[in-house]
C-alpha cells in the first residue's frame, strides 16, 4: 500500500488518468449502490454485493467476497481468498493477507496487516499486525 501511495503521489501531470480496471469475470453489483475509486483494480472471480465503497488506488485480488455496506479505504490491498463480511470497515492503507476472513461488524484501523488465513472476529485500531484464529494483535 505505502508504494503505491508514493508513486501515484509522484505523478503530477494532470492530464494522467487513473482508471478502474475490472476483470471480465468479476460481480461487481449495482453500480448505482457500489462505488469504485479511481485506480481501483478488480481482478478475476471478485464479488461485490451491494454498498461497497472502494477508496481510491484499492486492489482486490483472485475470488474475493466483499459483503454488504463495507468500506475499504485508500491504497488497501485484498490478497486472493479473502472473505470480507456485511459492515466491514477497513481503513486506508491496509493489507488483507492471502484467505484472510473478517466477520461482520468489524472496523480495522488504517495501516494494519492482516496476516494470511487469519480470522478477525472484532475491531481493532490502527498499525496493528493481526494474525491468528481468532486474529490478535502481534508485535
Amino acid at each position: 500500500p505505502e508504494t503505491k501511495r508514493k508513486i501515484t503521489g509522484m505523478i503530477t501531470n494532470p492530464k494522467v488518468e487513473f482508471p478502474v480496471l475490472v476483470h471480465p469475470a468479476c460481480i461487481v453489483g449495482n453500480k448505482k449502490f457500489n462505488q469504485l475509486g479511481k485506480g481501483t483494480i478488480l481482478t478475476a472471480g471478485v464479488i461485490l454485493t451491494t454498498h461497497v465503497n472502494l477508496g481510491d488506488f484499492v486492489l482486490i485480488n483472485l475470488a474475493t467476497t466483499v459483503g454488504h455496506d463495507v468500506h475499504i479505504g485508500n491504497f488497501s490491498t485484498i490478497m486472493p481468498g479473502c472473505n470480507i463480511s456485511g459492515n466491514v470497515s477497513i481503513g486506508e492503507g491496509c493489507l488483507m493477507g492471502t484467505g484472510a476472513k473478517t466477520l461482520q461488524n468489524i472496523a480495522i484501523g488504517a495501516g494494519s496487516v492482516i496476516g494470511a488465513g487469519a480470522v478477525v472476529t472484532k475491531s481493532f485500531e490502527g498499525k496493528v499486525k493481526l494474525m491468528g484464529i481468532p486474529a490478535v494483535n502481534t508485535p
